[in-house]
């Protein structure tokens, strides 16, 4: 997370929600099941939609 973003969550909302800030040890990685162009916007998508999470 950005620096500036984690200052302004502190200051502005950490008191009101209770929250914390802390690091992810999950972690998953997609590869493309061959080296054809068409799967890389694929792969890329799953990736997308696993880090959105």
């Amino acid at each position: 997370m950005h620096a500036s973003a984690v200052q302004r969550y502190r200051h502005k909302y950490q008191a009101t929600q209770k929250g914390r800030i802390e690091i992810l040890l999950d972690f998953v990685w997609y590869e493309p099941l061959t080296r054809s162009k068409t799967n890389n916007p694929v792969t890329q998508r799953a990736r997308d939609f696993h880090l959105g999470w």
